[in-house]
């Protein structure tokens, strides 16, 4: 399974541990698809792979790390000189004696373990999260085939049709309401009105008498 192991590689090396990620990249990002060699595993094959060949990974992710910086493609010092003494401008703060170069080495197993672990820790809270068997951004049931989408997709038309129905009558019975509402108000209002008139009018009425009665 040398796809497996390189695209587990390409992602770690990117910042990328969870399974379900790496698993989702494959189908949507070009480089990982080329790493996974045109396969398409689950997210469980990825994650079991890697917990059943832990140490040959770890190992292997060391010589990977190993080769690139031979190549140039990584620098982070150098893994070996020759005990040639040659007059040149180099400078000490990076040149790498044989003594310093073990523990360097080492510091990078332990970072390549670290990461191992973190990819462990973020697998189990996602299968703790979605399930074991659950990739996590699975399309839901009725959708999840053409036949399924032609068999939900009319019933599915309906109940949002249902829905659109019941919001347009849900806002005529509002309107209404508020009609009712504005039509109670403006009655009130001329009763008011009315009731101010006569109260005007009788006072007029009284003036006028009591005009006359003088």
């Amino acid at each position: 399974m040398k796809e497996a192991r390189g695209e587990s590689l390409g992602s770690y090396a990117t910042g990328v541990f969870s399974s379900r990620k790496i698993a989702r990249s494959i189908g949507e990002n070009i480089a990982f698809r080329v790493l996974a060699a045109g396969n398409h595993p689950n997210h469980r094959t990825i994650c079991a792979f890697r917990k059943r060949h832990l140490d040959d990974f770890r190992a292997l992710f060391m010589h990977v790390v190993r080769v690139a910086c031979k190549g140039g493609m990584v620098r982070f010092g150098t893994l070996s000189i020759d005990g040639m003494k040659m007059r040149a401008n180099a400078s000490k703060r990076k040149a790498m004696s044989y003594g310093r170069m073990i523990p360097e080495k080492e510091k990078f197993r332990r970072e390549i373990s670290a990461l191992l672990l973190q990819a462990d820790h973020q697998d189990a809270a996602e299968d703790v999260a979605y399930g074991e068997d659950v990739r996590g951004d699975e399309l839901p049931a009725v959708l999840s085939s053409s036949e399924e989408r032609s068999r939900s997709m009319p019933a599915i038309l309906d109940e949002m049709a249902e829905e659109d129905l019941a919001e347009e009558e849900e806002g005529l019975a509002a309107a209404e309401e508020g009609l009712a509402e504005k039509e109670e108000d403006l009655a009130a209002e001329v009763a008011r009105r009315q009731a101010r008139l006569a109260t005007v009018e009788a006072a007029e009425a009284d003036l006028r008498a009591r005009q006359q009665a003088d």
